[in-house]
């Protein structure tokens, strides 16, 4: 065909459909047909039908001697499948051959028959010359197809298309229908004028639809035709398509152009216009929103530049939340985020109508929240939160010692909703540093405690006559074991943990080295009374400690609360009374 494009056709002979039927028809009227001797009959039948009429003249000896042709041909395959006879079959043979030389007359008959049928095409009788039947059809039909289709020149004289041309027409730079800036084609224009048309009674255009309804009269132009079509009024943004409910264009588009499958899942709509003082205040609005200029030049890539954008800030503000567990304050950007998020689901025109009228609540949310909470967590603020909330985390036990009040301060700037605005960070890093001033002092001050009630000990265990007895090895053993009390105190910053060291140091500690010394003492006097110089045999097994603590030693007294001299002096007889049973029990009474 001229148009390089494949029309399928209805097969007819003597006006009776051979097979499926389609929009365009060829129908050839033999000589056996009613209207073989009436030609004019026929043309006036084609004025009312998108068929070709091919009449041949009426040859009597042709229809003869086909219809013999038929009647031999029977005769033949009935003779054949008979029992095997010699002189039959010769005849059947020789009928046979009669009958071939008959078939290829027959057939060149017809082919003069058809180069000299008379061609009809709307009530017109076609002039084309030459005698080649096929040759004669082609072009006849090629008419045929010019009457029908009477838009197909809309397409500006490009003779084929291909899958590879949707690609190039789904690109915003294509110039498959016109130079890039000529503005739509006639074909472009009339696509859109159909789905406008549609848009305006309430349907939705599938491209299913579209390509039946163009590719039909008084249009027949070529599936793939409409599919660029389509393709370039997307990337011209003058339509919009969605598979699924979703946007798509360029080479998404494409892809499912040339699905045959998913044409009716792609549905086809007008793009709104938006005036350009609509396009400036989202533009304006971006700008401000998004700290950067727009590259977008129309309603479409200005739309999609939102989309993009606006998820870029709500995945950035995810990031900030997420350390809620960090930052309480965090929580007060979940509006926005929630904001972001429902925006993010809009379709490219929203961004242009709609989003302009939260252009208040956006704005606040981004300089009165974000671009403050980013500058906190991009300078000197954070450190400063990071330390007092490490502090408050390492320090607890301590500080709880030291200054309560000012902990619970702290706790309540940490936890204050807009502590990354103002000053409230300064004030907290003027409290913290005191606080751990005092934490620091505080602790040292324990662990001076510590090697106090050491030095005690040892000053109290180096006064006993046992200690003064023993060896120097034994000595050094003892001060050794004293000392490790004092072992890694360096490293020891809790506050209780220092004090109780402390007590433990004048109770279990003096006690236990109280009686680490009585048993060194008792088992040099036993070595000394059997005459052993302390070198041989194993030392003998070390007594139950017979020592006490006087702090630990209950005191029966009738008075709970001592008020006079003479309260004083009963407490102090009870207490004599309690020493004194300890002593005459045995025991060794520490004080």
């Amino acid at each position: 065909m001229a148009t390089n494009n494949e029309y399928a056709f209805t097969r007819k002979l003597d006006d009776q459909a051979v097979g499926r039927e389609y929009e365009l028809a060829i129908n050839v009227i033999s000589p056996f047909g009613e209207d073989a001797g009436s030609p004019e009959a026929v043309r006036m039948k084609t004025m009312s039908r998108e068929e070709l009429a091919v009449v041949m003249k009426a040859d009597s000896t042709f229809v003869r001697d086909l219809i013999l042709f038929k009647q031999t041909d029977k005769f033949i395959r009935q003779s054949r499948s008979g029992s095997p006879q010699p002189g039959r079959d010769r005849i059947v043979s020789e009928k046979g051959e009669q009958n071939g030389r008959r078939a290829r007359d027959l057939e060149m008959r017809l082919r003069r028959l058809m180069g000299k049928a008379r061609l009809f095409v709307r009530g017109d009788e076609l002039d084309i010359g030459g005698e080649e039947p096929q040759d004669r059809v082609v072009k006849a039909f090629q008419s045929l197809v010019d009457k029908i289709y009477t838009n197909l020149p809309m397409l500006r004289g490009v003779s084929s298309y291909s899958e590879a041309d949707i690609n190039k027409a789904v690109q915003a730079e294509s110039s498959l229908f016109g130079p890039e800036g000529a503005g739509l084609g006639e074909a472009e224009q009339d696509v859109l004028s159909f789905i406008n048309a549609q848009a305006r009674n309430g349907v939705k255009v599938s491209v299913k639809y579209l390509v039946d309804r163009f590719t039909a009269k008084s249009y027949g132009w070529p599936t793939t035709a409409v599919l660029c079509l389509a393709g370039s009024l997307v990337a011209k943004s003058k339509i919009e398509a969605r598979v699924d409910s979703t946007v798509t264009e360029g080479l998404d588009l494409a892809k499912a152009l040339n699905n045959s499958h998913a044409l009716p899942n792609i549905l086809l709509t007008p793009q709104q216009e938006f005036s350009a003082a609509e396009i400036r205040k989202a533009k304006e609005l971006y700008q401000e929103l998004f700290s950067k200029p727009t590259s977008g030049s129309d309603a479409r890539g200005l739309g999609a530049e939102w989309a993009i954008s606006i998820a870029d800030l709500e995945t950035e503000i995810d990031a900030l939340t997420r350390q809620a567990h960090n930052y309480p304050f965090m929580t007060v950007l979940t509006p926005f985020q929630e904001q972001l998020r429902a925006m993010k689901r809009k379709p490219a025109a929203w961004f242009i109508t709609d989003a302009p009228k939260r252009e208040d609540d956006l704005l606040n949310a981004k300089e009165d929240i974000l671009d403050k909470i980013k500058s906190f967590m991009g300078g000197a603020q954070r450190e400063i939160y990071d330390d007092a909330r490490d502090t408050l985390a390492s320090q607890s036990a301590n500080i709880d010692y030291v200054d309560p009040d000012a902990g619970q301060k702290l706790r309540t700037a940490l936890s204050d909703q807009d502590c990354y605005k103002g000053t409230s960070i300064q004030t907290l890093k003027t409290d913290l540093f005191e606080l751990k001033n005092k934490v620091e002092l505080k602790v040292l001050e324990e662990r001076k405690a510590v090697n106090a009630a050491v030095e005690e000990v040892t000053a109290k265990i180096t006064q006993m006559p046992d200690y003064q007895s023993l060896d120097a090895d034994k000595q050094a053993r003892i001060t050794t074991r004293i000392d490790s009390h004092k072992s890694g105190l360096e490293n020891v910053n809790l506050i209780p943990l220092l004090q109780n060291k402390a007590n433990s140091a004048r109770t279990h500690l003096l006690a236990d080295i109280f009686n680490e010394v009585d048993r060194l003492a008792r088992i040099a006097e036993q070595k000394t009374e059997d005459g052993s110089e302390g070198d041989g045999g194993p030392e003998p097994a070390p007594k139950e400690p017979i020592t006490v603590l006087a702090s630990q030693l209950k005191v029966t007294s009738s008075k709970t609360v001592l008020q006079n001299e003479d309260d004083v002096a009963g407490y102090l007889s009870d207490f004599k009374k309690t020493l004194l049973e300890q002593i005459h029990a045995g025991k060794k009474v520490i004080v």
